[in-house]
């Protein structure tokens, strides 16, 4: 599934959108009152202006040349892992850093993303957290999925297009020890077909639209 839009909430959102449009070199594309939407390449992600600060998990793709440009820029905002680095690997380079309000973020570096541009391709990951991993499984079985659940705690669910991790609430978001929270998240993807799904009883709201 390709993540088309993101809509998360938070506290400060002037802050939040200097640091997206200054910082990460998102553009801006809308503006209210209480909202701003950004484009992470193909992907949007809006920040909704909340009461009280919420706390998710973004991972970001880009390329090689605009890794390490954003690295460089970063650099006094990366996370380091148990073993004290920063510089990491998965399937490609690997970086972890804070927003203004303490959101985990990823970025990583794939073939996938196009070389001539320097920017970032899409938003690639986004964390659900939830009581039970496999119960939520269960709910989100409408879309694509390639991956079995590692643990009771931890599932990715997606595919190389894009996934949701799915981790148990509480569960520490690498590589920090702050365990995860359940906050609003409209997702809005491109998938094998077209569905509307509100969860029972989270905060959370998938639409998807049947690929091109």
């Amino acid at each position: 599934m390709k993540f088309v839009h993101v809509q998360v909430e938070c506290k400060h959102l002037e802050e939040m959108k200097e640091f997206y449009t200054g910082i990460l070199k998102m553009r801006l594309t809308d503006e209210k009152k209480d909202r701003f939407t950004v484009k992470a390449g193909l992907s949007s992600l809006t920040f909704i202006k909340a009461e009280n600060r919420a706390y998710y998990h973004l991972c970001f793709r880009t390329n090689i040349s605009f890794f390490d440009f954003m690295f460089k820029e970063l650099e006094s905002l990366l996370l380091q892992n148990e073993e004290g680095e920063v510089s990491l690997y998965w399937k490609g380079k690997q970086a972890y850093f804070h927003d203004p309000e303490g959101n985990v973020l990823e970025m990583l570096e794939r073939t996938e993303a196009p070389d001539h541009l320097l920017d970032w391709h899409d938003v690639f990951e986004v964390g659900l957290p939830c009581e039970n991993v496999d119960e939520m499984r269960q709910e989100i079985a409408f879309l694509t999925n390639q991956y079995g659940a590692e643990s009771d705690s931890f599932a990715f669910f997606g595919n190389g297009d894009g996934s949701v991790v799915v981790v148990k609430e509480g569960r520490h978001w690498y590589p920090t020890q702050r365990g995860s929270e359940i906050h609003p998240i409209v997702l809005e993807v491109e998938d094998k077909a077209e569905f509307v799904y509100r969860h029972p009883v989270y905060p959370y709201k998938i639409i998807t639209k049947k690929e091109c």
